[in-house]
């Protein structure tokens, strides 16, 4: 992750984080794959305090909204179809 925006003393406010995540969606079934996608991407960002009594107490809940984002994102791709193995 790196900062993108920097307040007034030049000290990163939100960072944007990259995930590269290799995906495999399987029929449970018949063990055919739905989706495959060896680089998938996530980009989001996320703002942090300026207030460094509270930067931690921030850490647990950024990495749940992260996943959150994460597992947003991705299942709004199989959703739309983006890349899903239609074949019988």
């Amino acid at each position: 992750f790196y900062g993108v925006l920097l307040d007034s003393r030049g000290r990163a406010r939100i960072f944007e984080v990259t995930i590269t995540a290799a995906v495999t969606v399987r029929d449970q079934v018949t063990n055919r794959v739905l989706y495959d996608n060896q680089d998938y991407v996530f980009r989001g960002e996320f703002e942090f305090t300026d207030d460094p009594r509270t930067f931690f107490n921030e850490e647990d809940p950024a990495v749940q909204r992260l996943a959150r984002s994460f597992a947003e994102s991705l299942v709004s791709t199989l959703i739309n179809g983006f890349g899903v193995n239609d074949e019988p």
